[in-house]
């Protein structure tokens, strides 16, 4: 996805925010998402789990952590986690289950701004853009590509469990490094 990744910049700041409103449905009144005293079951640790996992992934160490919880609508529907990742990245996940629906990803490089949201990849760049007073101006904003996040999703669910199936079936054993970055994401919200 980021062919030229020097023209974005070193990586400051992610900013995630995953919504929906069940919480508003009759069916999840009493639904174990809002009455369990599990962390792995309320939204903080269900939906904000994958996200820690692939942050892991991705920056090998999480520095700093805060998490708040919230109830709006219903016990605990709400949660941000804010993070230091990596060297010098900080991360907002913003996870949500009484707002409008919401898949959003924005990442904030020294040069672009790089944002997924309603299916469409766009970047803004250069961070040197001035008005006719020399003031900043934002970027020019450029249309890098289209998917469809759900689809996205669900493909790599299928793959996740094909992948699991196969290990299973050929006896295999599960690389040391899945096992150790699933520790380490239970180990961050425990």
């Amino acid at each position: 996805m980021l062919k030229k990744p020097k023209l974005y910049g070193k990586l400051t700041y992610i900013d995630i925010k995953i919504t929906n409103g069940i919480s508003y449905k009759k069916k999840f009144s009493n639904n174990w998402r809002f009455t369990s005293k599990n962390i792995f079951d309320k939204i903080t640790g269900n939906v904000g789990s994958h996200y820690i996992n692939l942050l892991i992934h991705l920056f090998k160490s999480i520095k700093k952590k805060q998490i708040i919880d919230m109830s709006i609508n219903k016990k605990n529907d709400t949660s941000l986690i804010m993070l230091k990742a990596g060297q010098n990245t900080l991360v907002n996940l913003y996870l949500s289950y009484s707002n409008p629906l919401s898949d959003e990803f924005n990442l904030y490089f020294t040069n672009a701004i790089l944002k997924i949201k309603n299916n469409r990849i766009t970047i803004y760049k250069p961070r040197d853009c001035f008005d006719k007073n020399n003031n900043f101006i934002s970027p020019p904003i450029k249309e890098v590509g289209k998917f469809n996040q759900n689809n996205e999703y669900l493909s790599s669910l299928k793959n996740s469990i094909k992948f699991f199936l196969m290990t299973v079936e050929k006896k295999s054993k599960l690389p040391i490094k899945y096992f150790n970055n699933s520790k380490k994401t239970l180990k961050f919200f425990i």
